[in-house]
C-alpha cells in the first residue's frame, strides 16, 4: 500500500522493483503531462510517470522528501513519485474485487481491482497499464535520444 496525499492505493508487489529515495529528476521537453522526466536510479535511467495527474489527485510539489515506486512493466522500467509506502497486505480471495465496471473508462486503464483490508478499499494499479501506448512510445524516444 502506498500513499499520495491522503489517498492510499495498492500495487502488486510481484510488480513492485523497488522503493528509492526520490533523486534529481531531468524534465524532458515536449513530453505528455503524464510523464514527469528521467531519473537515475541504481544506475539505470528510469521514466517516472505523473501518477496524480492520471489519478486526477493534486500534485505532488517537491519531490526532494518523497520515494519513487519503481515498477516492473511488460514494457519496462517505469516508476512514479510516492509520499511513502505504508505496509503490504495480504489480499485473501474473498477480499479482491473487481474494479466497479460502471467506473471503467478508456482513462482507467490502470485500475485492476479493489482491495479490502481491515475496513478500508484499495483501489490495486495495473503497472503495465498506467500510461497509454503513445507516452511509452514518447517514453522510447526520450531515452533513445538520451542514450545518443
Amino acid at each position: 500500500i502506498f500513499s499520495m496525499g491522503s489517498k492510499e492505493n495498492g500495487a502488486e508487489v510481484d510488480r513492485v522493483k523497488a522503493i528509492e529515495t526520490c533523486t534529481p529528476l531531468n524534465e524532458v521537453a515536449n513530453s505528455s503531462d503524464r510523464v514527469l522526466g528521467i531519473a537515475n536510479i541504481r544506475n539505470e535511467l528510469v521514466p517516472i510517470i505523473n501518477l496524480q495527474k492520471i489519478l486526477r489527485i493534486p500534485e505532488v510539489g517537491d519531490i526532494s522528501e518523497k520515494n519513487y515506486l519503481v515498477f516492473r512493466t511488460i514494457r519496462g522500467t517505469l516508476a512514479c513519485v510516492v509520499d511513502g509506502v505504508s505496509k503490504i497486505v495480504k489480499a485473501e480471495e474473498e477480499n479482491v474485487k473487481p474494479f466497479p465496471s460502471i467506473m471503467e473508462s478508456e482513462t482507467t486503464g490502470y485500475a485492476k481491482y479493489v482491495v479490502a483490508d481491515q475496513g478500508n478499499l484499495y483501489l490495486t494499479m495495473d503497472a503495465d497499464n498506467l500510461i497509454s501506448e503513445a507516452d511509452w512510445e514518447s517514453i522510447n524516444t526520450m531515452m533513445k535520444n538520451i542514450e545518443e
